[in-house]
């Protein structure tokens, strides 16, 4: 017994603890959850759930084991991590289950090609001397991931919830269970070198898995090109309706401008015709100069924020170029969001200004293969505490019925494309944020 508790000892640490601790890490990072303040639960995870393994390991029928495991994981993670919701519970113990099983069978897979799989379990020393280098190599990984904000489970649930699809998830659910199946058969014909139980209704499931899912993702693509169609469609009508509105209010209002110059002629006042001159061209470049941006969303845009600054009495400057490019990196509408969302933010600040303060910039360029967009407002300081949390959801500096979710629509916008966010706050040169963009090879139906 004493001999057994040793054995269970040198598992625990010298195996399953660091196995455990870092597979955990590399989920939270796969799902962008910040691992940070918990990592002594996770340690404690770490230890209570190897400990707990290992000591009922020998004695748990082979077809149990998984279940044990996934139980044991998930009963954990549900106790140690309160404060994550339970679909993030849920998704880091089935994404760290992958991560172990995986872990596990390369190390079986590569140290059985040198000793009995009989001979390995008996010797802790190269059983270490296999798992220490793995939990290294993976908590590297997910040092890397965090450091350069790589998540790309995060992308996929931005993705799920824009397109707010029923069968994405189905897809998603499917795709899981068939990969548990495939890494828990493959891992017990390799620890156990035995073909598992049940072994013909398992892979008949795995098949039946495969055709649900092969042909719920034809249906996913299908109706992702016929919706990317309609509303890229649907969207470009729209701005083009803006500015042909426009361009008709122009003309609409043509012959009350000739009139009322007209009236100024016959009754020759030459000096309020030549100012009502000026105010009629300058009206009229400034239509023509939003017209030239060249993205027709974009242009619409800044028209409708131009007619908000009036009405608001802010100084609104923009400068775009290179806008008409066919490959920005990103889709117009989620364009508009960003900036949108970014001019939302800067005029509410700045309307607490006097009138003679109130100023927001917009700069668009694309540089060396990288969209920049800056959003600049003078007069207004935010503290380094306060731009820690800006970009979390519901957060906010407002008052009133403001929900403090725009910047965190930007933010998992920008995660999504690959793109970075920073902010740059001083007391007397204001606030502005400057994003940067990747910009790739235009997409089909973008």
């Amino acid at each position: 017994m004493l001999d057994y508790l040793v054995h269970v000892l040198f598992l625990v640490i010298g195996c399953s603890v660091p196995l455990a601790f870092t597979t955990l890490l590399l989920s939270f990072s796969f799902w962008g959850i910040s691992a940070k303040p918990y990592m002594r639960r996770v340690l404690l995870f770490a230890v209570l759930d190897s400990l707990v393994l290992d000591l009922i390991f020998l004695v748990v029928p082979d077809f149990m084991k998984a279940i044990n495991a996934i139980s044991m994981h998930f009963l954990l993670i549900l106790l140690l991590f309160p404060r994550l919701s339970v679909k993030q519970r849920l998704i880091s113990t089935v994404t760290a289950l992958i991560f172990c099983i995986v872990a596990e069978g390369l190390v079986a897979a590569f140290q059985n090609q040198f000793v009995a799989n009989e001979v390995r379990l008996e010797s802790p020393l190269l059983l270490i001397s296999g798992y220490w280098p793995l939990a290294g190599f993976i908590y590297l990984i997910h040092h890397l991931m965090d450091r350069h904000a790589v998540h790309p489970g995060r992308s996929v649930l931005i993705y799920v919830r824009q397109r707010k699809d029923t069968k994405i998830p189905a897809v998603l659910l499917f795709f899981s269970v068939q990969f548990l199946l495939i890494l828990w058969i493959a891992s017990y014909k390799a620890l156990s070198k035995a073909e598992p139980p049940f072994i013909g209704t398992l892979l008949l499931v795995t098949l039946a898995i495969s055709l649900i899912t092969m042909v719920l993702v034809l249906r996913v693509f299908t109706s992702s090109r016929n919706e990317a169609v309609k509303m890229t469609q649907q969207h470009y009508i729209d701005d083009i309706n803006r500015m042909f509105t426009t361009v008709r209010g122009q003309r609409h209002d043509f012959l009350n401008h000739v009139q009322v110059m007209s009236s100024f002629i016959r009754l020759r006042k030459y000096d309020e015709l030549e100012r009502y001159t000026r105010e009629l061209v300058g009206e009229t470049s400034e239509v023509n100069e939003i017209m030239r941006i060249g993205n027709p969303a974009l242009a619409a845009l800044v028209q409708a924020k131009c007619a908000i600054a009036l009405s608001l009495r802010i100084h609104f400057e923009y400068e775009c170029t290179g806008m008409d490019s066919p490959s920005l990196g990103l889709k117009s509408i989620d364009l508009i969001k960003i900036i949108g969302n970014l001019l939302d933010n800067a005029f509410d600040e700045v309307v607490k200004l006097p009138i003679e303060q109130r100023v927001v910039r917009l700069n668009c360029r694309a540089e060396q293969g990288t969209l920049v967009i800056a959003v600049q407002n003078d007069g207004t300081y935010i503290r380094e505490d306060v731009r820690a949390r800006l970009f979390e959801p519901g957060f906010s500096t407002k008052d009133g019925a403001h929900r403090g979710l725009g910047l965190s629509i930007v933010r998992e916008l920008l995660d999504f494309y690959s793109g970075t966010i920073e902010v740059d706050s001083e007391p007397v040169a204001g606030t502005s944020f400057h994003v940067r963009v990747p910009m790739k090879k235009a997409a089909p139906f973008e």
